[in-house]
């Protein structure tokens, strides 16, 4: 059958439009008052002057063929460790750090959290259709209860919202953190009287028994996270500064500076969206310092792939209609899960000048709407029985309903598209003070003990990255200086399903493809040193010169071919699937 498209331009354009959303224009909250314009304007930065003449990209840099099997490690080769209840495969020997591998080990426990995050308090959050057909306060009423619902769903601890400003100055902080005293929410203060997140209750049942709501903001560029409120309250919020203030190259250093110190001021986090693009240099990066960039957003992900192979747009198709007959809805990212290039390139620019965060950004405002009639009614396919759900909605236009009844870009379904873990203190949830637990998330989150995964593919039992700096264990994020004796000890993930399903019966998670790879980041470039495939395989990499490392692993997720029904090649294809935190080794 054709797979020509009528008016493939027009539709990409289209499309590119409403992905996701931008901050520049669309409908408004009731209320609202218009953005600051520049953000998610989805520009690509392949040839940012901001980038060094040759960034020595990971992704594009094998390791050196002559170099010995195992590079670095000639006294201890790659072998296998075995997570818990979890069988080793054969062969492969066990590496045995001198404090035992597993967070939990060293007086962690991993909680889910979701960065960069947009409520009905974005003027595009829940709704970017047409002003004239702007829902009323109902509309966003439900959407507001499906954000609070989404967390209890989907297995995550906290949120880091970041409204766009020219709502959210608007707003008290009590409706920034999504506070409602009547359902039974907690508003937590600091040691200094001040508001700074939102404790929910989950239903009986729910994936977590609760989750914590943190406020922040995004305009042009800046994006900070984890604020604490003013005490007494004011007209704002925040200070003005931390929303009227970008911090892009454009704007005096001085100036951008000044915004980084009001965010510290409220113990919040000075961290950037978009990084990928040209107006924010790695210059300007080291000269700020920023506290934390993205290394992957699902925005230009999605700008990227309706820009590139029209195929993928087709196999949206798939994922609607009955479910019976339908891939797994949770899984219809998957055509546009691409790495962000620049968002790498720039944080392994960045990191041998910086200590800087790493996050997984999933910047949805739950607003996707394609617009009625982009094609003729003729369809929009020379045979609309080839694509037929995909067909309608290209005509009648609204959001993309999937099998399940809920649109692709829900909040409960991003939630399980990727988040970032984080290392949180055992003795912070055990804590009886109520600051003392969401503090130490926000603090996690903001100084990178914290590693990015996709987890649509399954959760990464067993994933870990510390090292031991003379005998003692120094984890993500941290700087090591002057010490005589480094090793980096990591493990590679174990797939396992996640809590929600695979929505079928999908294959063993184990005949899954996991390649891991130990990235080295100097003022020189970046390079891949280590690269082995395997699942639960365990290394160790003892340091010899400084340098900034982190992991990356990718998947090939071949488990999932029985729950793909018609487009099985999702299932063939590499994907990024863990994205870590540094460790900093310095002179």
């Amino acid at each position: 059958m054709s797979r020509q498209i009528l008016s493939c331009g027009l539709l990409v354009a289209t499309l590119a439009l409403v992905a996701c959303g931008g901050s520049d224009g669309g409908a408004t909250d009731p209320g609202a008052t218009p953005d600051i314009p520049g953000t998610d304007n989805g520009t690509d930065a392949a040839n940012d002057p901001g980038l060094p003449e040759d960034p020595g990209s990971a992704q594009d840099t094998p390791p050196d063929p002559d170099a010995p099997a195992d590079p670095g490690t000639p006294d201890t080769p790659p072998v296998e460790d075995v997570p818990p209840d979890v069988a080793a495969d054969a062969g492969w020997e066990v590496v045995t750090p001198p404090i035992p591998f597993g967070p939990e080990n060293r007086g962690y426990t991993v909680l889910r959290g979701i960065v960069h995050l947009h409520s009905r308090y974005s003027h595009d959050g829940c709704w970017d259709g047409p002003d004239a057909d702007k829902p009323d306060v109902a509309y966003y009423d439900a959407c507001q209860d499906e954000l609070r619902e989404a967390p209890c769903k989907s297995g995550v601890s906290f949120m880091m919202l970041t409204d766009h400003p020219g709502n959210a100055r608007d707003q008290t902080f009590e409706d920034l953190v999504q506070h409602m005293a009547d359902r039974g929410d907690q508003m937590i203060f600091d040691d200094q009287d001040r508001p700074f997140a939102n404790r929910i209750t989950c239903p009986p049942g729910s994936l977590v028994e609760h989750a914590y709501f943190f406020a922040g903001t995004e305009g042009s560029k800046q994006m900070p996270v984890g604020l604490a409120g003013l005490n007494p309250p004011q007209n704002l919020p925040f200070p003005e500064l931390i929303f009227n203030q970008n911090v892009a190259d454009s704007v005096p250093l001085e100036a951008a500076q000044a915004h980084i110190a009001a965010v510290h001021e409220q113990d919040g986090f000075a961290f950037v969206c978009h990084p990928e693009q040209s107006d924010l240099s790695v210059e300007r990066i080291i000269a700020l310092p920023l506290d934390g960039i993205e290394i992957f957003n699902f925005h230009p992900a999605l700008m990227q792939a309706l820009t590139g192979n029209i195929d993928d747009l087709y196999m949206l198709d798939r994922f609607m209609g009955t479910p019976d007959a339908s891939a797994n809805p949770d899984l219809s990212i998957l055509p546009f899960l691409k790495p962000i290039a620049n968002d790498t390139l720039k944080f392994d620019a960045s990191v041998p000048h910086i200590r800087l965060t790493a996050f997984g950004a999933t910047d949805i405002h739950r607003n996707v709407q394609i617009p009625a009639a982009i094609c003729s009614e003729d369809w929009c396919f020379a045979d609309p029985d080839e694509y037929p759900h995909l067909a309608r909605l290209l005509f009648v236009g609204g959001p993309a309903i999937l099998s399940d009844g809920y649109q692709m870009d829900g909040y409960a379904r991003s939630f399980r598209w990727m988040a970032n873990h984080v290392l949180v203190d055992d003795a912070a949830i055990a804590a009886e003070t109520p600051a003392v637990l969401p503090d130490a998330m926000r603090k996690a989150t903001g100084t990178g003990r914290s590693f990015t995964s996709f987890d649509l593919v399954g959760m990464p039992l067993g994933f870990d990255f510390f090292a031991v700096a003379d005998d003692e264990p120094v984890e993500m994020g941290r700087e090591i200086r002057g010490a005589q004796d480094v090793t980096l000890y990591f493990r590679a993930p174990t797939l396992v399903e996640p809590a929600w399903g695979f929505g079928g019966t999908a294959d063993d998670p184990a005949s899954a493809r996991i390649v891991t790879k130990l990235i080295r980041a100097t003022a020189e470039g970046s390079e891949v040193v280590l690269q082995a495939e395997g699942q639960g395989r365990t290394f160790a990499w003892p340091v010899t010169e400084p340098g900034v490392f982190r992991v990356e692993v990718w998947v090939t997720p071949r488990h999932l071919v029985p729950v793909l029904p018609r487009v099985e090649s999702l299932a063939d294809r590499d994907y990024p699937y863990i994205y870590s935190n540094a460790v900093f080794v310095r002179p």
